[in-house]
């Protein structure tokens, strides 16, 4: 019997170590998007599910943030059959980097990965994924995404438009694929962290351009509703993109 020991409960099966690949075949998780597929795994391994089926696993005890809890609750009822109560989501209020924070951020170890996200909107694991060959021009082809040591196929895929500047900066780049966790600390010395910087960047081109439709394919958002339902209905014009700068940069 295998006590876990966040929750308290008990598990009657021991525990196996299963990668992402191998949960995905044990559960039958093909059909589903590779963040899909991520975010479940993940989920089972917090709560030392790994391996288990429906009624091999104890109702675990939620922890956590209200949304941590409300995505676990969802997650282990579609695996497992639980009755967790999903409650509606609370909307995430983030508060804009200043330029002070920005400038901070960039002069550090790791800038790079922090211009990448809030001047390229890439997600960390994109950002830390990110080499030479993926510049095509004044664009970056977001193929891949880097977690736990382990290059996946990102979230969504597609050509992003970035500023000159950052293009030159990517061109001459020495790339070393940081865990993502050490990218998400080094801003935290800032007061920042990696989704903010992606809502910063979307904000900034709101406040830009004039262009909905543009935000979307710039954020990779798969459909529009995706793109309403986080930011204000304005938009952006793909020329305005070189225009994007950070603090104290002189062209």
């Amino acid at each position: 019997m295998v006590r876990n020991a966040k929750t308290g409960g008990t598990n009657n099966l021991p525990q196996p170590a299963m990668t992402l690949e191998e949960a995905v075949r044990f559960y039958g998780w093909e059909h589903l998007a590779p963040g899909t597929q991520q975010c479940r795994w993940y989920t089972l391994r917090r709560f030392g599910l790994l391996g288990l089926k429906p009624g091999e696993a104890e109702k675990p005890t939620l922890y956590g943030k209200h949304n941590t809890k409300r995505r676990d609750a969802s997650i282990l009822n579609k695996v497992f059959g639980f009755d967790f109560y999903v409650p509606n989501a609370e909307p995430h209020r983030y508060e804009l980097p200043t330029d002070e924070q920005m400038s901070r951020a960039l002069g550090r170890k790791h800038g790079l990965y922090t211009a990448l996200m809030a001047y390229a909107g890439l997600r960390v694991g994109e950002a830390c994924a990110m080499d030479r060959s993926y510049l095509k021009g004044n664009f970056i082809d977001v193929q891949h995404s880097l977690r736990d040591g382990l290059r996946r196929k990102a979230k969504t895929t597609g050509m992003v438009r970035i500023p000159k500047w950052l293009g030159e900066w990517v061109e001459k780049a020495d790339f070393y694929y940081p865990e993502c966790h050490n990218v998400s600390k080094s801003l935290r010395l800032d007061g920042l962290n990696p989704h903010q910087l992606r809502h910063f960047y979307a904000t900034t081109l709101i406040n830009t351009t004039s262009n909905l439709e543009m935000v979307r394919r710039q954020m990779r958002h798969t459909n529009i509703a995706t793109t309403l339902k986080v930011y204000v209905e304005v938009g952006i014009e793909l020329e305005d993109i070189d225009h994007i700068q950070p603090p104290g940069f002189a062209a």
